[in-house]
């Protein structure tokens, strides 16, 4: 296997989305720069390079970018460069939008601030928005504004073949996660994996320390499968709200959303206090702390999924039909004031204006009352 990692300079941040990025590097600073020892003479082996040590490009040898792997892979880099970028990436907006003869991006860039384990993990939720990529300005966004495409990622009209962005928050996602490291903390209490499982886009991260021995059941191997579903597995259930949530996302995914950020501010300034007791627990009663942080970690990704089950059914009851039930300040669904089963009249959600406007056109006269 040949590889090469690059260290970063302090207050830099970099990204890598399914492309590689490294170019040339240096190959006498170990302090900043490792590499596989046959790196080079492997690329000469199988006849992808014949120049100088000096010369060689990892990217450009073993992951050569053309128009649709940049438009595909370093457009995303792009987007979360754009988002945290001290500099201005309007000038590598070409290079970023498939025009592999403008300049390519750097590496890395300096943060314009010190990012948050909440910044990162929404940035892993980015679909374009704000950008000239934005996934929900054009059609392909149906009638509530939907940031996904659906595969093949290329589709052609009348001869001529077109694409379909592929942002950062995808819906093929399996799992993902956020690595939080602390070295000003106890070993066992200073790495913490915010993990999740399915589309960052609809999905919860939970805290687990690094140091725990044991994990829920809920996110365990062997709990359900890709073809087995699971009413146990948390993968099972985050797919179930992302499913329906595709369908009207600017209502119902936007509530999934807003939930997400509850959970994960809540659980942010949890570890706060978790810290503090496991930090004084590795002073005093080091033999005590992974069993504690174990069981914050179970406990907090089981509570987890019994409160996305909760939320699950909550939206199917409010969103059923397409129509949004009406509810009372403390969130209970109304009744109609004569019987404690039967709702209001609902609220119409519809469409937004793009699509009106499409079905119109598309229709033609056959609409028109």
């Amino acid at each position: 296997m040949v590889w090469v990692a690059v260290k970063l300079p302090e207050e830099t941040i970099s990204a890598h989305a399914n492309q590689a990025r490294i170019t040339q590097f240096p190959l006498n600073d170990p302090q900043n720069c490792l590499y596989a020892k046959d790196v080079i003479s492997h690329a000469r082996e199988i006849g992808v390079y014949n120049g100088n040590d000096s010369d060689f490009s990892f990217a450009d040898t073993y992951g050569p970018a053309d128009n649709s792997t940049i438009r595909a892979c370093d457009a995303r880099v792009w987007s979360f460069f754009n988002r945290y970028a001290a500099e201005d990436m309007k000038p590598y907006l070409k290079y970023a939008m498939g025009d592999s003869t403008q300049k390519r991006m750097p590496l890395y860039v300096k943060a314009k601030q010190k990012l948050s384990v909440k910044e990162v993990a929404d940035m892993m939720r980015d679909h374009y928005e704000g950008t000239p990529m934005d996934m929900t300005k054009d059609i392909g966004a149906g009638g509530n504004t939907l940031p996904y495409r659906w595969r093949p990622m290329n589709f052609e009209v009348d001869g001529k073949t077109y694409l379909n962005e592929r942002a950062i928050a995808t819906q093929q996602t399996g799992f993902w996660f956020v690595g939080q490291s602390r070295s000003n903390m106890p070993k066992e209490v200073g790495g913490i994996f915010w993990f999740a499982v399915d589309d960052a886009g609809t999905s919860p991260l939970t805290p687990i320390y690094t140091s725990s021995t044991a994990i829920s059941n809920h996110y365990a191997l062997g709990n359900g499968s890709m073809i087995e579903y699971s009413p146990s597995s948390m993968f099972w259930l985050t797919n179930r709200i992302a499913q329906f949530s595709y369908l009207r996302y600017d209502h119902i995914g936007a509530e999934v959303r807003a939930e997400i950020d509850k959970h994960e501010n809540a659980k942010i300034a949890e570890t706060k206090a978790i810290d503090k007791t496991a930090a004084i627990m590795a002073q005093e009663s080091p033999q005590f702390v992974s069993e504690f942080l174990t069981n914050y970690s179970v406990n907090t990704a089981n509570a987890l999924f019994e409160k996305w089950k909760k939320l699950d059914k909550y939206l199917l009851v409010k969103y059923i039909d397409g129509n949004i039930k009406k509810q009372n300040p403390d969130g209970t669904f109304m009744n109609n004031g004569h019987s404690t089963t039967i709702p209001p009249a609902p609220d119409y959600g519809g469409y937004n204006k793009m699509w009106k406007k499409a079905v119109k056109e598309s229709a033609g006269c056959r609409l028109t009352l």
